[in-house]
């Protein structure tokens, strides 16, 4: 029972609200990918629709662009693009883009489960003084806390399945990443968004 609730506390100091930054120029949130991530060696901003690669190295003074309008810009200059090549801008776009909402609405569902989880947290304090009535016992307070946690880690595993979704998408836009540079050679000189 210690442990059950000595969990359960540690639940609650883990389960912190997430929060979304917006850029200060922008009603979208501004969405970062730093070197850690699966993006090597660039940055990604979005900024009024447009994905904004910069690389990591700040000694390169270089960018990539994409807008809403799916046009390639390369250091604010436009790059004419064949109708091949601009299919794959259309489709990196498109994918980037729902990557991101799939990766934000997972974040905001795993916020829940973590509100939850507080929330059991604090239910199964309070519950402690249920223990004073004569009425319920240690084994009700378990069976009752098993019970909400069960929904919880449902919930949990749902997520999961989820976000393997989500690695799948990244993979086939990581592959889409390569075909686009290997078709552009604008995009292939670059080494750093490569």
């Amino acid at each position: 029972m210690k442990a059950v609730l000595i969990g359960l506390a540690a639940i609650c100091l883990l389960a912190l609200p997430a929060s979304g930054e917006r850029h200060k120029y922008s009603d979208r949130h501004c969405v970062t990918i730093d070197s850690h991530s699966s993006v090597d060696g660039m940055n990604l901003n979005i900024h009024d629709g447009e994905l904004i690669f910069t690389p990591t190295d700040e000694d390169i003074d270089e960018e990539v662009r994409i807008t809403e309008k799916h046009e390639l810009f390369i250091n604010d200059h436009r790059v004419k693009l064949d109708a091949e090549q601009q299919k794959l801008v259309d489709e990196y776009y498109e994918q980037m883009m729902a990557l991101i909402d799939s990766a934000k609405k997972i974040g905001l569902e795993g916020a829940k489960v973590g509100v939850d989880g507080a929330a059991l947290g604090v239910k199964a304090v309070a519950s402690v003084f249920k223990l004073l009535s004569p009425d319920y016992d240690t084994e009700d307070l378990e069976r009752e806390m098993e019970k909400e946690a069960a929904k919880i880690e449902a919930k949990a595993a749902k997520l999961e399945v989820e976000a393997e979704e989500i690695e799948d998408q990244a993979d086939e836009l990581e592959d889409l990443h390569d075909d686009l540079c290997d078709e552009v050679p604008e995009l292939d000189k670059l080494d750093w968004f490569r």
